[in-house]
């Protein structure tokens, strides 16, 4: 096994600002996919609704996949932007207070 294929990984090289926005994005646009695909109709086992009436398969896996796609796209992508917000707003601080090298006189 090659340990140096292992160590040269795509995200490495992302800030960790890059990260959680992106993260964030695919929580977003996974949540709108099963938006668009109708998903969202299978969620009446909350209100313990029938869907069904000869107690086929419902759908109730799809509606528990919206669901936690709700919760994660509403409660944690914008944790992660605001995080991601705040790293940069904290990178952008320590990079002003770092000294600068005199410049150079002709």
């Amino acid at each position: 096994m090659n340990n140096d294929a292992t160590h040269r990984v795509w995200w490495k090289h992302l800030s960790p600002a890059t990260t959680l926005i992106s993260i964030a994005a695919l929580l977003w646009l996974a949540f709108a996919a099963m938006t668009l695909a109708g998903w969202r109709e299978h969620t009446t086992f909350l209100s313990l609704t029938p869907t069904s009436v000869d107690g086929a398969d419902d759908g109730t896996t799809l509606g528990i996949s919206y669901v936690v796609s709700y919760l994660l796209a509403t409660i944690v992508a914008p944790v992660l932007a605001l995080a991601a917000a705040i790293h940069g707003w904290f990178k952008r601080l320590e990079n002003r207070n770092q000294p600068r090298p005199p410049a150079e006189v002709p």
